[in-house]
């Protein structure tokens, strides 16, 4: 009896290890290769990047003495420390090097990120390739002034992505006078074509009121800090982010209810 008690003990314990994962720690910077080091592209609000002084155009130069030259070599610096601990931070600033001591804290998550960096600030800007739903051959927000706008990052190897654009095209269609739905995806053009071509085979139209954009390097998903999907952004009649949501579902309603309350 005693040994099946440790056995079972043992075996409970081991499950809740493997269950278990480390905080990952952060500074709260948005970050790009730099020409020295990394370039700081904006210290997020609420983190100790922003409170301890670093501004965009910074570029780090070195973690605990540790040099940096690329953004995946900064981040590996940093996470190989702990949430709590005090790093010493190398900054290249006007051509002039400083230090500056930080406490990392505990990574949120995604969702938490995007609206740190985003909500109720301007939309990035961005200039698309059309891939259906616009005679335009690109599509700009610039040209969304005045108009809701509702962002969809996806993509065609994302189930929850595809199940949710039956409740988009319903959506889109009831409020296409007031709401712009666009949808933006990083997959290759052919790729692309090829699945809107069998999903208007199956609806026998074309017509859905969603314009379907590509962006072919990514960049746009990295300035809405789209790196999980399902993601839709909400951007008002003035450009500015208003609501944000990661995941089909009732994500997406709530989002979508967001809109109802305000046209």
């Amino acid at each position: 009896m005693r040994v099946l008690i440790v056995s079972i003990l043992f075996l409970f314990s081991t499950s809740l290890m493997s269950q278990v994962r480390s905080v990952k720690p952060w500074l709260g910077i948005a970050i790009d290769k730099g020409v020295e080091g990394v370039l700081v592209k904006k210290a997020l609000p609420g983190t100790p990047a922003l409170e301890g002084g670093i501004l965009a155009g910074d570029e780090v130069i070195s973690i605990d003495g540790k040099k940096v030259k690329t953004p995946s070599e900064l981040i590996k610096a940093v996470t190989d420390k702990g949430v709590g601990l005090e790093v010493k931070v190398e900054l290249l600033r006007a051509k002039k090097k400083i230090f500056k001591k930080f406490t990392l804290v505990a990574k949120p998550d995604a969702e938490e990120m995007a609206k740190k960096k985003l909500m109720n600030l301007p939309a990035p800007g961005f200039d698309l390739p059309v891939i259906q739903g616009s005679k335009k051959k690109s599509l700009s927000l610039k040209d969304q002034k005045g108009r809701y706008t509702l962002l969809e990052f996806w993509s065609i190897t994302c189930p929850a992505c595809i199940s949710a654009h039956p409740r988009l095209i319903e959506f889109a269609k009831k409020n296409k006078k007031s709401v712009d739905v666009l949808s933006i995806s990083t997959d290759k053009k052919k790729d692309l074509k090829k699945y809107l071509a069998k999903v208007d085979d199956y609806l026998k139209s074309k017509d859905r009121d969603i314009i379907f954009l590509r962006s072919p390097d990514g960049k746009v998903n990295s300035e809405y800090m789209a790196n999980l999907i399902p993601m839709f952004i909400l951007v008002d009649k003035k450009g500015k982010v208003v609501d944000i949501g990661i995941g089909a579902g009732r994500v997406l309603e709530k989002i979508l209810k967001n809109i109802e309350t305000r046209i």
